[in-house]
């Protein structure tokens, strides 16, 4: 171990997911940015892990504490599943405890909180959770946070729309333990469009290929603008570990087929580079069919001065002005939609649309920075360890 990572309070972070996506995005960032700390990542084998250790993070391996997909709901095998993997967990993570002395242990979510709770409440850990998503009504995850926040000092959460959800699910003496920070992105050096041979307009959607980021429904509003105009729609991402996902990537090329447009929807697949990606897009797009909690995406694109169209619901209606910084449209509503890339692509190089993207710049440079962030979490891990501000 460097000798350095001695005299610095170590944070263990517990992470559920195998592919990379927000909450794996966030870790690294907190590894990157806050360097007065060592992170340490428990975390299941997998694409996740692997990026963690190309980037330099420690990682140790638990195969018991892997997210558990209900594709039919939370069944009996389920429930029977999940209990199994939390006891084997627990064993794994007392093991670690004793070996490791965080300071902290960092729940990467709900279901990383429910792993990790055992152990926790043996050895009288401070747990902080972290809350990426908003829990739909009647779901099962809505107990699981009442219980959760019992034993956590604090539930941060990504968005303002997530701490909303909490409270309504919450009493009031355990709201007091739910905080904002919401995520940070290092704003790039050169954010200018980048021009292209014979000005063909790229839309663009990123994530991975699962059925909640209506992917479908883009295709299906997108299919005049890409029939009648020098357009492309780029799909950025690639499919989740699961039979569902990899059954609707097949689906969408057959929908693309079916409107003539196999030439005008091209899968990209993963591009590890911001610059690359956002460089290639004119209008980024996110239609999910539920609230999303934050969405790294849109900022991203805003960031790199780029038109977005986002659903207005949860995080992006945070950040987008409608008309001022972006676009808004309502919840799977294809037709809004469809008018919305129409506008869009008729008036992309106006005036109008410049001040547009240098409004968006403006709003993640001022508001979601990488600083601003590091700064907050640097504040909440020093008050946790030292109770110092």
């Amino acid at each position: 171990m460097n000798p350095e990572n001695e005299l610095r309070d170590k944070i263990l972070c517990v992470s559920v997911m195998q592919n990379w996506g927000g909450g794996e995005e966030f870790l690294l960032k907190l590894h990157d940015n806050l360097r007065s700390f060592e992170f340490v990542i428990i975390t299941p084998e997998g694409k996740a892990e692997k990026k963690f250790r190309d980037n330099g993070i420690k990682t140790i391996i638990n195969n018991h504490q892997k997210k558990v997909y209900r594709d039919s709901g939370w069944t009996l095998s389920a429930y029977i599943k999940i209990i199994f993997s939390i006891k084997l967990s627990t064993l794994r993570f007392l093991s670690i405890f004793k070996k490791e002395k965080p300071a902290i242990i960092l729940a990467n979510g709900l279901f990383s909180a429910l792993y990790v709770l055992p152990a926790v409440i043996l050895t009288g850990r401070k747990q902080i959770t972290i809350q990426h998503l908003i829990f739909e009504d009647k779901s099962i995850e809505k107990r699981i946070v009442k219980l959760v926040v019992r034993f956590t000092e604090k539930i941060v959460c990504v968005s303002n729309a997530v701490k909303d959800n909490l409270y309504s699910i919450l009493d009031k003496p355990y709201q007091e333990k739910v905080i904002v920070i919401p995520n940070g992105i290092r704003i790039p050096e050169n954010p200018l469009p980048v021009s292209r041979p014979g000005d063909k307009l790229i839309i663009g959607i990123t994530g991975s290929i699962i059925r909640i980021k209506g992917i479908d429904l883009v295709i299906a509003a997108a299919k005049e603008v890409l029939q009648s105009h020098n357009a492309e729609l780029h799909i950025y991402g690639t499919t989740a570990d699961n039979d569902d996902s990899r059954r609707y990537e097949t689906e969408l090329k057959e929908i693309a087929a079916a409107y003539g447009l196999e030439d005008k929807v091209v899968f990209e697949g993963h591009i590890d580079s911001k610059e690359q990606l956002y460089s290639s897009v004119d209008i980024l797009i996110n239609f999910s069919i539920i609230s999303e909690s934050f969405s790294f995406s849109v900022l991203e694109a805003m960031s790199f001065k780029k038109i977005v169209i986002a659903v207005n619901a949860g995080g992006p209606k945070e950040f987008i002005s409608d008309g001022e910084n972006g676009f808004l449209v309502e919840l799977q509503n294809v037709a809004q939609l469809k008018e919305t890339i129409l506008y869009c692509t008729d008036r992309f190089g106006t005036k109008e649309f410049d001040q547009i993207r240098n409004k968006a710049f403006e709003t993640v440079k001022n508001k979601y920075s990488i600083e601003k962030f590091s700064n907050e979490y640097n504040g909440l891990f020093n008050k946790q360890i030292y109770n110092k501000n």
